[in-house]
């Protein structure tokens, strides 16, 4: 664990084409691992900071909480956030595969904590994280043309809301007062179904 990063932080992990790829956060910065079949460490990208520092004169910390793989341009994105002059914003970094270095940068809700990210086709992203302790879910894509923003208030736990989804459909599963709720948007961020799950059936642990 103390190889992985924070001992109060567990590591996402994508599997792809044999190795895997593990976020680590660090006191000193946020760092992308990749993970051969044997277990070693291959490849890392350890400039993060610096190059989120390429749109920020002073950045005093940046945490990535998730990722996912864009097949459309070869790329898997991070998803977390920024804390710059004293403020958060929420990012979406796109790392090339190939040369497994970053090569874009969005920046969306302020004071927002960005925690999950699914990728759509056509280059989309959704987004889910808490902002002054309310859900949103948001949807963009690399050249910041597509964004659509949605708070949630209505899922009242925000230890657990996640996106996740198809090529074509994002899912919100999330907790609410009397157990959980998974919500399918389409590609517009446009809600056309949601289910509730009674305490008793719940996919969330309550206790």
């Amino acid at each position: 664990e103390s190889n992985l990063g924070r001992a109060n932080t567990a590591p996402d992990i994508l599997y792809l084409d044999g190795s895997a790829y593990a976020i680590v956060n660090r006191e000193n910065g946020s760092r992308l691992l990749e993970i051969g079949g044997d277990g070693q460490v291959t490849r890392r990208v350890n400039n993060i900071i610096d190059f989120i520092g390429m749109n920020y004169n002073t950045v005093d910390s940046v945490i990535i909480n998730g990722m996912d793989y864009d097949a459309s341009l070869n790329e898997i994105l991070l998803a977390g956030y920024v804390s710059t002059f004293g403020i958060r914003l929420t990012i979406v970094l796109g790392i090339d595969l190939v040369q497994l270095s970053p090569v874009w940068l969005r920046t969306h809700v302020f004071d927002g904590v960005a925690d999950a990210v699914h990728c759509l086709r056509n280059g989309k992203y959704a987004v889910s994280g808490i902002k002054n302790g309310t859900p949103f879910i948001y949807m963009d894509n690399r050249q910041g043309s597509a964004f659509q923003n949605q708070s949630r208030p209505d899922f009242t736990n925000t230890y657990y809301f996640h996106v996740d989804g198809t090529d074509s459909t994002v899912v919100i599963h999330g907790a609410e007062a009397n157990g959980s709720r998974v919500v399918v948007f389409n590609e517009e961020l446009i809600e056309f179904t949601s289910r509730s799950i009674p305490v008793g059936n719940s996919l969330i642990r309550t206790s």
